[in-house]
């Protein structure tokens, strides 16, 4: 159960902060996190937030690649689209859309237990990480 309410968590509050690469908090999500804040210590909860950072640092990583890389692919989309441009100056142009959010920033199984186990300690033995294909539900 306390890795469970670990992972669910540091999911909401991922999402609390606000980070680019996850979906805004709902108030579905507010109220399972105020139940997760009641039946925790506040040890425990300070533990799920400081390793909640640590993976926070290696996605935002991992997002700062992809959006580089979408920032190449319009580059090269916009240089292809100026090259297709017809003598009186009309033709297809690239769209300026925003970058989209990726879809899944999501670190592996070892990197967790090695963020887990930095953060924790010998804590971190006791604790097993769901294995990678179970997603994490949001009810308790």
């Amino acid at each position: 159960m306390k890795a469970h309410d670990m992972e669910l968590y540091k999911e909401l509050y991922k999402k609390y902060l606000e980070v680019p690469w996850k979906e805004p908090l709902k108030q579905d999500d507010v109220e399972l996190f105020r139940k997760i804040d009641e039946r925790r210590t506040v040890d425990e909860l300070i533990h799920f937030r400081k390793v909640a950072n640590e993976e926070i640092v290696k996605e935002a990583e991992m997002y700062e690649k992809w959006i580089t890389e979408e920032k190449k692919k319009k580059v090269q989309v916009t240089a292809v689209a100026q090259k297709t441009k017809n003598w009186f100056g009309w033709g297809y142009e690239a769209e300026n859309a925003a970058i989209p959010a990726p879809g899944i920033i999501q670190l592996t199984t070892d990197v967790k237990k090695e963020l887990l186990s930095n953060v924790l300690g010998e804590q971190a033995n006791s604790l097993k990480l769901p294995p990678p294909d179970v997603s994490i539900s949001n009810r308790c």
